[in-house]
């Protein structure tokens, strides 16, 4: 049973291993680009800010 066991273990360790990576790498992407949402904010912001009566609301929609 032991080599069975070693058997069906590998490919379950390559899934594991896929899964970790593939979500190590979309954590790496959603926090890049939570950074890159996070840097035009503040000028979305002050433009809001500037312009109240015009349609800043359409263009932030």
């Amino acid at each position: 049973s032991p080599p069975d066991f070693s058997v069906n273990y590998g490919p379950h360790i390559q899934r594991v291993t896929l899964v970790v990576t593939a979500g190590g790498t979309a954590a790496a992407m959603i926090l890049t680009i939570i950074r890159w949402l996070r840097q035009p904010r503040p000028r979305a912001a002050a433009t809001a800010r500037r312009g109240k009566g015009g349609g800043t609301g359409a263009v932030g929609r």
